[in-house]
């Protein structure tokens, strides 16, 4: 962080997402949304290293458990990721105060995939990108 905030050089110069794609889905389009895409493809060119199930895990909030399986045989190898991100959800979540004292953290409840077409949308991204 320091050699990027001194020299604007380093490892901090990138986000790591080496390309961006956007799609409609067959969804959209029946809903006469086609000048919107629904799915947000990230690829992500990065080796998977000993921690990166943890990272990534807490990034995405997946069990860290969960992406070691995947992950295991492939440290230090070269690799890349395609993520499918729903860019027009049509869930719904909330944010509620917990109490009048602001130091007390906020409820939330995401309601992820309380509209069947948002998993709809990502199943058929995951089926081309696949």
């Amino acid at each position: 962080m320091d050699e990027f905030s001194k020299k604007g050089t380093g490892p901090f110069t990138s986000t790591g997402i080496q390309a961006a794609g956007f799609l409609t889905t067959s969804h959209a389009k029946a809903r006469n949304e086609s000048d919107h895409p629904d799915l947000q493809y990230l690829l992500l060119g990065t080796g998977i290293y000993r921690r990166m199930s943890d990272h990534m895990g807490h990034s995405f909030n997946i069990p860290s458990k969960t992406l070691a399986q995947y992950f295991t045989g492939l440290t230090d190898k070269d690799a890349f990721f395609i993520i499918n991100l729903l860019s027009r959800p049509k869930s719904r979540g909330a944010i509620r105060l917990a109490s009048s004292n602001p130091k007390d953290y906020p409820l939330i409840y995401p309601n992820y995939f309380a509209e069947k077409q948002d998993m709809d949308a990502l199943i058929e991204g995951k089926q081309i990108n696949w």
